[in-house]
């Protein structure tokens, strides 16, 4: 985008009178011309569809007002389009309608919790949905997702949508046009689009196998219960083994070589294994804590758990809060750096490996990457299951 583009997305640009003109535009080109006049950043979409026109889709889309009516000198009848999020002050809650369901049904419960409260404005759409539309109140990053199951996607940031008086094309051969149905008469709400997600899709609680063994269990007990996994457990398996090991104190070397070798039988190959054992073993306290909490919650929200249990659960979680503050001033762990665990050799164990210091030049990409390995561990697993069941 451009420079003015990033400016303007830190200046207030939406009001009723702006909605108001969106709304008698007559074209698509009329209402990007009422837009980048405004300050919003928009750009063209091939004509009856969502498909951009530019290169770089809604990265390319601008506020110049010569460079949006270049656009559509070139492409008269391009429908319009804005990128969501900072870039346009616009958070866009995305009602589908689809043969295989409805989203109103999830919008009115999660309206319901109170999870969404007045938009701005609410736009139709083609399909026979709704896009209810937010006003980017707080500073945070609140990226795009969908949740196919509910029929509810969330534009933010990274996301666009199309806009009034667009037309696309729809399954039954008919163009339906976009239209501003409803907007707000005093002050609208905002979006929390995190707590909308974990409503709508709510994280499942991961129990260890019933069969796993006992902490304290002996790592050649561990590495030959990971070795007799069939299809469908192998990958999960050895992750909760892994975990115990971590738990029990053994040292990442030690796990490696025994559950590795013990997971190559089980149909895991070499990068696989480590990837999962690495996975428990990035800092042992954080599996050690963290495991704990997990059991306490699953322990105290269960249904036959006391009234008071989740009290003394919080109170737990705020003791782990400084014990890990402690941890991270005791190992050296920054920021812009990482320092494993440093662990103690008994005497006639083999010397253990230096803890290398490892530098971290971004700590959210380096997040970002272990998450996503991760999660791929996790939706192995699943694959797994699935394939197991069928």
């Amino acid at each position: 985008m451009t420079d003015s583009t990033l400016h303007a997305a830190n200046s207030p640009r939406w009001s009723p009178a702006l909605v108001a003109d969106l709304e008698q535009s007559a074209t698509p080109a009329s209402a990007a011309s009422v837009l980048a006049s405004a300050g919003v950043p928009v750009f063209p979409c091939v004509p009856q569809q969502k498909k951009p026109l530019t290169e770089h889709g809604f990265h390319d889309a601008s506020t110049e007002t010569s460079v949006v009516a270049e656009w559509w000198r070139r492409w008269s009848d391009a429908n319009v389009a804005m990128p969501t999020g900072f870039a346009s002050g616009v958070d866009v809650v995305d009602i589908d309608v689809h043969s295989s369901g409805s989203g109103f049904d999830a919008l009115q419960q999660a309206r319901s919790a109170g999870l969404l409260g007045t938009p701005a404005w609410v736009v139709s759409t083609p399909s026979g949905g709704m896009h209810a539309c937010f006003l980017r109140t707080g500073p945070d990053e609140q990226r795009s997702w969908q949740v196919p199951r509910r029929h509810v996607d969330f534009r933010g940031d990274g996301g666009y949508v199309v806009l009034p008086p667009s037309t696309v094309i729809q399954p039954d051969g008919e163009a339906r046009t976009y239209r501003v149905v409803n907007v707000a008469a005093h002050q609208p709400d905002a979006v929390d689009a995190t707590a909308l997600r974990r409503f709508l899709e709510p994280p499942r609680p991961t129990r260890p196998p019933a069969d796993l063994p006992s902490l304290g269990a002996r790592p050649d007990r561990l590495a030959s219960w990971v070795a007799s996994r069939g299809e469908g457990e192998r990958n999960r398996g050895l992750f909760w083994a892994s975990c115990r090991m971590a738990e029990s104190g053994e040292r990442f070397d030690v796990a490696a070589t025994l559950l590795g070798e013990a997971a190559q039988p089980a149909g895991l190959t070499v990068h696989e294994a480590m990837t999962t054992v690495r996975s428990a073993y990035r800092h042992d306290e954080l599996v050690w804590e963290l495991s704990a909490l997990h059991l306490h919650w699953l322990n105290s929200y269960s249904p036959d758990a006391s009234p008071s249990s989740p009290l003394a659960w919080h109170r737990d979680f705020a003791e782990t809060r400084h014990r890990l503050r402690d941890w991270v001033a005791a190992c050296g762990t920054r920021l812009d750096r990482d320092r494993p665990t440093r662990h103690t050799t008994w005497p006639g164990e083999p010397a253990a490996l230096p803890a290398a210091e490892t530098s971290v030049t971004d700590r959210d990409a380096d997040f970002v990457q272990f998450v996503m390995e991760d999660v791929t561990a996790r939706r192995q697993v699943e694959a797994d299951l699935d394939r197991h069941a069928s």
